[in-house]
């Protein structure tokens, strides 16, 4: 990418989306903003909503506009679930830089877009406003269009790379400091397991099936504060479902002093991802239960001892936020030529 000084950096963000992509789309405006860039957010799906402002991510201080000006010393930044400005002639001239922040996200995207242009209404739109309604955005598609790309994971770096995408560098959010502000060291941890019951499944069933004296806490329906303040009180979080990316629930567990169990789907099969010892990854089959169940009650019974493990990790996460402002100031640096 080529970034003068009087360069505009325009990131697209769905508005009011209360999810870690949208969050993350937003710590990138605030640093860069941090960082004197000129940068706007744009928020899509803004028909049934008057204001443009952002509200739950307002906290970021990033600029908005309704507005973008077409030149080619500005840049677009998407994410991947939103890719129609890449094709969009309106933009033809403004460079485009696409964030990965998730590729499962985009495989189930790209597959509704699919479905959907099939229909005849669909293809009389395409006629009408190919801007609005463009063909699927199919890998064949992305690399004709020269776009740019940036991954957020081990996970999506690779997967870019296996489809001969340009990979302009790798950028990975941190942690809404409001967990930092929650957590306390010397606070009293039950002998408690938690878990999102979104992403778990009949696995994770049984083996709560099996353990049913422990307590088992979901986390759902929960404000941020509220899941500092469970985590911070519990020793435990399993998480056998799917990561599309580098996830921030597990994460957030690690920096509130839990230890954690994942399964090896998606993004947590990497340790570039996921830097977890072998004892706390497993394969979600039957057979790995009885181990499962034997290292849960490893990390209850001796936890002082088994959340050494996870010291490294945690300092990782720690200083999340200072690595992605030094890695935000590295890429979008002004080019002098």
């Amino acid at each position: 990418m080529k970034l003068k000084e009087e360069s505009i950096i325009y990131i697209f963000s769905p508005i009011n989306y209360g999810t870690g992509g949208p969050e993350a789309l937003h710590q990138l405006g605030n640093v860069l903003h941090k960082l004197h860039k000129k940068v706007f957010m744009y928020y899509y799906y803004n028909d049934t909503n008057n204001s443009s402002q952002n509200i739950i991510y307002s906290e970021y201080n990033v600029p908005y506009t309704k507005n973008i000006i077409n030149d080619e010393n500005n840049i677009l930044i998407v994410p991947e679930t939103f890719l129609s400005p890449i094709f969009n002639r309106k933009f033809n001239r403004i460079q485009k830089l696409i964030w990965w922040l998730s590729v499962t996200n985009y495989e189930i995207t790209l597959e509704e877009i699919k479905k959907d242009s099939k229909s005849f209404l669909y293809k009389i739109k395409q006629l009408l406003k190919p801007e609005k309604h463009p063909s699927p955005p199919t890998i064949k598609k992305l690399i004709e269009s020269k776009a740019n790309h940036l991954a957020h994971s081990h996970f999506s770096r690779l997967f870019l790379e296996q489809n001969n995408l340009l990979v302009t560098g790798k950028l990975t959010d941190y942690m809404n400091n409001v967990f930092k502000k929650t957590y306390q060291n010397n606070i009293k941890r039950e002998n408690q397991i938690i878990y999102n019951p979104k992403k778990n499944g009949e696995f994770l069933n049984k083996i709560i099936n099996l353990l049913p004296d422990k307590k088992w806490t979901p986390i759902a329906n929960m404000t941020p504060v509220q899941v500092a303040e469970l985590m911070n009180k519990s020793k435990l979080y399993i998480d056998f479902g799917y990561h599309p990316g580098q996830e921030r629930m597990p994460r957030e567990a690690i920096l509130m002093g839990c230890c954690i169990i994942t399964g090896k789907k998606g993004s947590a099969k990497f340790y570039e991802d996921v830097p977890l010892d072998n004892k706390f990854k497993y394969e979600d089959i039957d057979s790995n239960i009885p181990e499962i169940i034997s290292t849960i009650l490893e990390c209850l019974n001796d936890f002082d001892n088994q959340i050494k493990f996870f010291d490294s990790y945690r300092k990782l996460i720690i200083d999340e936020e200072q690595t992605f402002e030094k890695n935000v100031s590295e890429l979008f640096k002004v080019n002098s030529k």
